[in-house]
């Protein structure tokens, strides 16, 4: 599951950490001060071994300055030789540190640990991590590689209620000398808090690997500077501790609240300091609000800061409330939060009491403050009253109330959407077909005694017991054997006797079905239902029963080898499909999975199971095996091996034969885009264009300038709020393109409001910096950079930036390439000009000259051959999209994009374009994976439906399972409905952290609910899902998930069956409103077909999309997984593919997705919309709907393609034609050449082919085709 889709294109729509400029007044810095003696490294942080250190704290978390509740405090020193830190970490309620990592390098991370990170360069490049959990284990790298080691040294003492870590980190070992008077190297202190999350000192913003975001660590022989304490702040009140030592120190300190004006106090420290805080009151408790603190160390004439700190603070309310509903328990517990600066905690205690809303209190309860905070209360169901109640908390002193805080709630425990029915029918929808049923009942062994179930396409056959003796799918028998529950006693058998079966109901959209058998020593009992969708489930009781009972059972599914050549097993993982592909030739064994399918092209069989409740197999890494026995494949699952049954013990399994429907309409016909918004009908089209140049011999890695003309389109305002620079994404100017994810140069940031210099080096970011511009659509402006002992920027002649670096790139330039423009370009630009020296430009006041430093200079005054532009010096450069010469600063000049026409949007853009189904994304509520949108956005969605339906066009609006912590149901629900352990963890905006829930829960309810009446009211066309058909593993008891193991802990349940009915409830909900909507599901890495089996389509393939690209990156996707999990066809749900243009651009994606009648979704509005749409054009055209596929694996009497490397599917139409899918899978270009058996094609000897997309003819004679493919090329070759 992947919730911010959009996030992962790469490069051109992520933002990377901006790097801080030594005067961002963001920028922790600290002062180091002169070398000192070396302290005793064992863990103990003593006050006089350390006496001579800086003190460093203000830890925030991630992406945010909100300074932690928690503030570690660190020292750091030096000697000669040596940096020394100290870190003393508090914990959480008084706790013992958590730490099981033992071996080097190992995740220490995921233990109360820190990590150190130095950049002695201070480049933002390399840079080193030191870290260390609280039982002393080491990780060191050098970037994030961890297989570099170094000597260093690390001690960790533990004691209740927190740990002491000491560092001795040589200079040598960062490869450098001792630093030299001054010098600034970049800092970052990170902890991790088990139970908290990480803290950092820095504020970066994705991960702590980002160097360009780390603090500044100045050195210095006579000064020293640093932060001791906040806990004048954090307490609400005291003072702010540190250290300046040295002379002609002034410090400023600013504290301002709610973005009020701040107040500003100076002072000339000499030594220790202390700054009195202050916050405004409340009464008797510090004023509730955010402040921000910010404090800074100088001295005049100095270029540097000293020390400086920036920081915010929440002081919540002195009282709150929360509430948590318990709906299946039937109880309410409150808590309250005290916050009790200044107060006698002892002298405390709250007061808790339920009313009817409007009326008197009717139960109270008295709490102590059980940790000087917290209060807490629970109220049973029968003490709640009904309808609107309001709860209330009493802060008393000393038994007098001096605080009260109120909260309103509506039938807390019986929310209005417990047991709602949405989607709830015993009609079967479309396409399925009602049930049939031959038979009554079946014993074993009695001749033709046998019950049959025949859901659409299948036929599942009982012959006495609860399991299929016999299964049909797509006119094949699949199963080799009756499934069978093997029961031993000292490795003898114990057969079964007098099994039976019985049609306990019959209804069209089920079949019950109850059943039993008995053997020596056990008896076997229990209910089996077949679901009109083809799923089996068997509930399942097995007793041990007079006699020896069995040590053994081994449920067994013996599959015909033929149709069990491909496995897939769930769950998978991200970066891989090793979950998928062809049955290993030695079979397979795995611990516990939840589901297990095996099929062939056109059909399967899957098992599943929710958890591992009363499994004990004899090896957990083998409870799963599959097993080549001949012409058979047998799937076995090993309950009890080893230990007699002593009690009964149930077990309930699902079984499904695939295809489990024939799709009515497939990705084909859907014709989908995600990309929707509230502005979709309203912004303007703009096609996107740029010019690419072989930068070989153009540019130098080491130091260049690069200088242009740019006339922006658009107006830059570095004042604006964020959300509304959020609305203009990033517009690129020029990149420098290298093989995989690597590529540098400069673009007009979004947040910036100006131009922004970066640097990426295999997908990190190793340098970032901007600087604001404010200026005026249309107005002509010089831009220029350079890189050589630094890169520095410049607007109209002036620098607006510097920052060290040696040089722009150190990899090869040979294969890379120079872009100009390509996404969101809303520039013209002239008089570009590239040079082999980093000099500072000279506004130019006419045309740029070549000269002896200029290796590319581009006017824009020649055309080349059709399509390309003729630099004044370098080779010629390839216009693609809008870009189109117009006129210049000097002369001519080029349009990065084009296609305004007044009143034409995107929508416009996409209708005519062929797209028949719009996405829109999160976005369209405020709350991640919400049922209902806000009140301001409902006008913008009734308007966005009406605009695509007047295009014909369906809407699909975003759905997951997750909840965000500001939705307003959080508070009173999560608890009770999230997944557990928490996951599916996803921040977006507005700022909120959101949560996987449980389908268990009744959160089902009431999400199922708000869907179909948002659906009611806008009119939606369906859903687009983003893992509600994904089972989640839950041990949230609250809801009934998880299970008690013999060792006492909790076993997570996958919620497969609750899961299902989330998905048919809403297919249902969603075809009595649409009988064409659409339910479409991401569903990267989850075949669980039980589940998937609702949707109308499915688009999967994300889970590769963050992989480099590599050398073998074909290898990446092996066509036999492809057939297993992305095909589609042997499940019945027509399949669509992901492509984020990596590690494949989408016309590279196409020549393997195409040789399996799958398509890639267009992403954009330009390039890849248009040869997706010349797809579709050319599929229409020939008539697919009425052609017979014929797949490369079942063509061979057909088409014979003389190289391995080139692949070929076909369409047939008879005489009418036929139509080729021909693809190189390989990394070189060549000559597809094709042998066709034009008469078993039903064509003429004189038939003529052509290129299908474009109408070009292709080589075609006697029968032999030739057409000339890239690397990973693919033609649509019509033949007639």
């Amino acid at each position: 599951m992947r919730t911010a889709l959009m996030a992962i294109l790469a490069f051109l729509l992520a933002i990377p950490a901006m790097a801080f400029p030594l005067s961002d007044p963001a920028a922790p810095w600290l002062t180091a001060g002169a070398p000192g003696t070396a302290p005793t490294l064992d863990g103990v942080v003593d006050a006089r071994e350390w006496a001579g250190a800086v003190p460093l704290t203000g830890f925030s978390r991630v992406n945010t300055q909100e300074l932690s509740p928690i503030q570690p405090s660190v020292r750091v020193a030096r000697d000669g030789a040596h940096l020394y830190l100290a870190v003393h970490v508090p914990l959480p309620e008084g706790r013992s540190p958590v730490a099981n990592a033992r071996q080097h390098d190992g995740a220490v991370w995921e233990d109360d640990s820190v990590e150190i990170f130095l950049d002695p360069g201070h480049r933002h490049q390399e840079y080193f991590q030191f870290a260390g959990n609280a039982i002393g284990t080491r990780l060191d790298a050098r970037g994030r590689e961890t297989a570099w080691n170094g000597e260093w040294r690390f001690q960790a003492r533990a004691a209740q209620g927190s740990w002491s870590a000491e560092f001795a980190i040589p200079f040598a070992t960062l490869q450098t000398r001792a630093p030299a008077e001054n010098t600034v190297w970049g800092l970052n202190v990170c902890v991790n808090i088990r139970g908290l999350g990480s803290i950092t000192w820095s504020p970066v913003l994705h991960s702590f690997h980002e160097p360009a975001r780390f603090g500044h660590l100045r050195f210095s022989s006579t000064l020293a500077a640093g932060i001791e304490t906040l806990a004048g702040l954090i307490d609400g009140g005291g003072e702010i501790k540190g250290l300046a030592r040295g002379t002609g120190i002034a410090m400023r300190w600013q504290l301002a609240r709610d973005g009020s004006k701040p107040i500003e106090k100076r002072l000339s420290p000499a030594g220790e300091f202390a700054l009195p805080v202050a916050l405004p009151r409340d009464g008797r408790f510090p004023a509730a609000g955010r402040y921000s603190l910010r404090v800074i160390a100088e001295r005049a004439g100095d270029s540097m800061p000293l020390m400086r700190l920036a920081g915010e603070h929440i002081v919540p309310a002195p009282l709150e409330l929360r509430a948590r509903a318990f709906v299946y328990a039937g109880r309410l517990e409150t808590e309250a939060t005290v916050q009790a600066a200044g107060l006698e905690r002892t002298d405390l205690a709250c007061r808790f009491a339920l009313a009817p809303e409007g009326g008197k209190p009717s139960v109270k309860r008295e709490a102590a403050l059980a940790d000087g905070r917290t209060a807490r209360a629970t109220f049973q169901k029968a003490e709640v009253p009904e309808g609107k109640i309001t709860v209330s908390v009493t802060l008393l002193e000393k038994g007098m109330p001096i605080r009260t805080v109120n909260k309103v709630l509506d039938r807390p425990l019986s929310p209005p959407w417990l047991g709602d029915r949405t989607g709830i029918t015993d009609e079967v929808p479309a396409p399925w077909t009602p049930l049939k049923v031959r038979g009554k009942q079946a014993r074993a062994g009695a001749r033709g005694s046998a019950v049959s179930v025949r859901p659409w396409g299948r036929d599942y056959r009982f012959e006495g017991g609860l399991f299929p003796a016999q299964v049909t799918a797509s006119g094949a028998s699949v199963l080799a054997g009756p499934i069978t529950l093997h029961a031993t006693r000292a490795g003898k058998p114990l057969p079964w006797r007098e099994a039976w079966t019985k049609v306990s109901k019959s209804a069209p959209a089920a079949v019950d079905l109850a059943g039993g058998a008995t053997a020596t020593g056990a008896r076997l009992s229990g209910s089996a239902r077949v679901e009109f969708d083809g799923m089996l489930r068997v509930d399942l009781e097995l007793s041990p029963e007079g006699g020896a009972a069995p040590d053994s059972l081994v449920l067994e599914v013996p599959l015909r080898a033929e149709h069990a050549r491909y496995l897939y097993h769930f769950p998978g993982r991200w970066g891989s499909v090793e979950n998928s592909g062809a049955l290993p030739a030695e079979g397979w064994h795995h611990a516990f999975k939840p589901f297990v399918w095996l099929g062939d092209e056109e059909r399967g069989f899957s098992w599943f199971c929710e958890s591992e409740e009363n499994w004990s197999p004899a090896d957990p890494e083998r409870a799963l095996t599959i097993d080549r026995e001949g012409e058979r494949v047998v799937l076995r699952l090993h309950l009890v091996e080893g230990a007699p049954i002593e009690k009964p013990l149930k077990y309930t399994f699902g079984f499904q034969a695939t295809p489990v429907k024939q799709p009515e309409k497939d990705a084909w016909d859907y014709r989908i885009h995600h990309g929707g918004s509230y502005t979709l009908h309203t912004e303007p089209y703009t096609r996107e264009g740029r010019v690419t140049y072989p930068a070989a011999g153009l540019i130098r890695g080491d130091q260049g300038t690069f200088e242009a003309w740019v006339r922006p389109l658009f107006d830059s305002d570095p004042s604006l709020p964020e959300e509304e620079k959020r609305k203009q994404g990033n517009r690129m100017i020029f990149t420098v393109q290298l093989p995989g994810d690597t590529n540098c140069g400069i673009y007009w940031n979004e947040l910036v409001q100006g131009p922004v210099v970066w640097v990426r080096e295999n997908g990190n970011v190793a340098f970032y910096a901007g600087a604001p511009i404010a200026c005026k659509s249309g107005e002509w402006h010089h831009l220029a950079f350079t890189w050589g002992d630094a890169i520095r920027c410049y607007y109209d002649g002036k620098c607006v930036f510097e920052r060290p670096r040696h040089g722009l790139t150190s990899y090869p330039l040979e294969k890379a390439e120079l872009i100009l423009g390509e996404r969101l370009p809303h520039f013209i630009i002239d008089e570009v000009r590239i040079l082999n020296v980093a000099r500072a430009p000279e506004v130019p006041t006419g045309p740029l000259e070549a000269d002896a430093h200029t290796l590319f200079l581009e006017r824009f005054e020649q055309s080349g051959e059709p399509g390309t532009l003729q630099p004044e010096k370098g080779p010629a450069g390839k216009l693609q999209g809008g870009a189109l010469l117009v006129e210049g600063r000097f002369g001519k000049g080029l349009a990065l994009a084009s296609g305004r026409t007044p009143g034409y949007t995107r929508l416009d853009r996409l209708a005519d374009m062929g797209v028949r189904t719009i996405c829109f994304h999160e976005h369209w509520t405020p709350w991640q994976s919400h049922p209902y949108t806000s009140p301001e956005n409902e006008p913008k969605l009734a308007e966005l439906v009406k605009a695509i339906h007047a295009k014909k066009q369906q809407l699909l609006l975003y759905t997951s399972r997750q909840i965000a912590d500001i939705a307003p149901e959080y508070e009173l629900y999560s608890e009770e409905i999230l997944t557990l352990p928490r996951g599916f963890r996803y921040t977006r905006q507005p700022p909120q952290t959101d949560w996987g829930v449980c389908w268990r829960s009744h959160w089902k309810e009431f999400a199922l609910k708000g869907l179909a009446e948002t659906m009611d009211r806008f009119g939606n066309d369906g859903w687009y899902l983003d893992g509600p058909e994904w089972p989640c593993p839950c041990t949230n008891q609250n809801h009934g998930c998880g299970y008690v193991k013999p060792d006492g802990t909790i076993g997570p349940t996958y919620d497969i069956f609750a899961t299902r009915e989330f998905m048919r409830r809403l297919y249902v909900l969603t075809r009595q409103r649409r009988p064409d909507g659409q339910l479409n599901i991401h569903n990267s890495t989850v075949m669980v077909i039980p589940t998937l089996a609702w949707g109308t389509s499915t688009w999967n393939g994300e889970q590769l999309g963050s992989i480099d690209r590599g050398p073998e990156f074909l290898k990446l996707m092996p066509l036999d997984a492809f057939r297993t999990e992305m095909m589609g066809h042997p499940f019945g749900v027509p399949s669509e593919f992901l492509c984020y243009e990596r590690p494949w651009t989408t016309h590279e994606a196409l020549s393997f997705t195409l040789l399996h009648d799958v398509l890639v979704r267009p992403n954009g509005y330009d390039d890849r919309l248009e040869e997706i749409a010349s797809l579709w054009r050319a599929m229409d055209a020939f008539g697919r709907d009425k052609a017979r596929w014929l797949p490369y694996w079942k063509n061979s009497d057909l088409v014979r393609p003389e190289h391995e490397a080139v692949k070929v599917s076909l369409y047939t139409r008879g005489k009418e034609g036929a139509l080729l899918v021909v693809s190189n899978l390989s990394a070189e270009a060549r000559t597809a050449t094709v042998e066709l058996n034009l008469k078993r094609l039903g064509l003429s000897a004189g038939a003529k082919a052509i290129n299908a997309r474009t109408s070009e003819p292709v080589t075609l004679e006697k029968g032999r085709l030739a057409v000339e493919l890239g690397a990973f090329d693919y033609a649509l070759v019509s033949v007639r």
